[in-house]
């Protein structure tokens, strides 16, 4: 309950500041893969980013950009055992679906650049599990698998 407040007060606060997404944002640096209570950070800088009258900075979405590609590059090999849901995976993915809906341009001029598509398909949503990877699609759960096909509709 405390951590909904917290977001909550984080999204009022953050309508009239924008320093407010970029606090958020160092809270996500430090947060660990296995973190089963992010899920009020990554919805307070969602709602952000999806608010037209808030005015975030390029320099910030490009850190922002720069953040999700590298723990999302890093994900498949360091993901976590599945207990109930991967909620840090999920938060990134919609980090990225709202950033990609933003200005694109910052994922394409990141390391993954034009080989998002296929990089981001061939990892996250149609692997066929086999002998060198026994654990398939790295989005393998019903929410991170519809948040990920969100996330190859909005980069089309």
């Amino acid at each position: 309950k405390l951590r909904e407040i917290a977001a909550n007060f984080a999204i009022q606060i953050g309508k009239a500041q924008p320093e407010v997404f970029r606090w958020l944002l160092q809270e996500l640096h430090v947060l660990s893969d296995e973190d089963e209570y992010c899920t009020d950070l990554f919805r307070a800088m969602v709602t952000l980013l999806m608010e037209p009258e808030i005015d975030i900075d390029v320099v910030t979405l490009q850190q922002l950009a720069q953040f999700l590609v590298d723990r999302l590059l890093a994900y498949p090999s360091q993901r976590p055992p599945l207990k109930e849901e991967r909620y840090t995976l999920l938060g990134y993915l919609e980090l990225l679906e709202q950033l990609l809906k933003l200005n694109p341009s910052l994922i394409m001029a990141s390391r993954l650049g034009t080989s998002f598509f296929s990089s981001f398909v061939k990892e996250y949503l149609l692997v066929l599990p086999d002998e060198i990877d026994a654990e398939g699609a790295v989005c393998d759960t019903l929410a991170t698998r519809s948040v990920g096909f969100r996330v190859v509709s909005r980069f089309l």
